[in-house]
Parts: C-alpha cells; structure tokens; sequence
C-alpha cells in the first residue's frame, strides 16, 4: 500500500488553524501496510498485551507507529534487535502529529 501519506507533505499555507487540527481525522479506518522497523516494545496495563513502537527508514525519526499485540502471539519480538525490519498491517485508529496508532487486529510480520 505504500508509505504513510500523511508523511507526505505538511498542509497547504492557506489552511485554517481548525482546519489544520482536522486533517488528520480523515486518516482514521484507512487500512496500512507499511515496511517499518522496530524501535520499543513495552508492556501495558492489561497483562500479556505489548506497545510496539516502529519508525520508517524512508521517513526517519519523530514519525512512530504504534501498535499493541499479545507478546505471546509473536515470540520473536522478545530478542530482535532494534531497527529489525518488519511489515505492519491494520486499521489507522489514531493520528496525532508524527505518531499514528493501528487498532486491535494489527498484525506483524517479521523479515
């Protein structure tokens, strides 16, 4: 599918303040696939779930991705190193600013 669009290009000039805050909306439900790689993994307050952070080597830093899985579905992600290239697939759920968010269901393929 492509890298992240909305890394594109910033927002023309001429837009509005508000309408500035919005464009971002528009993102969310778009299914990605995108060729990343891992940055950090963390756990979260429900036990067994994992936060995955992944950046894009096309884009650089302060564009992260985050994703949250079962560790236990991906056992692999316990000893790969930074910067392991992965693909990550799912739903937009979030968008902020350089980070967006991928909803339950997300999924990771490890090279």
């Amino acid at each position: 599918m492509g890298h992240p669009v909305l890394w594109v290009g910033h927002p023309p000039k001429e837009r509005k303040p508000y309408e500035a805050t919005q464009r971002y909306r528009h993102y969310v439900g778009l299914q990605v696939c995108w060729p990343l790689t891992v940055c950090g993994v963390w756990e979260t307050i429900e036990p067994g779930r994992s936060t995955l952070r992944f950046e894009s080597p096309e884009v650089g830093e302060h564009h992260s991705v985050y994703v949250e899985i079962y560790i236990e579905e991906y056992p692999k992600l316990k000893v790969v190193d930074q910067g392991h290239r992965a693909w990550v697939e799912g739903n937009i759920s979030r968008v902020d600013a350089g980070e967006v968010s991928l909803g339950k269901g997300a999924k990771v393929t490890l090279e």
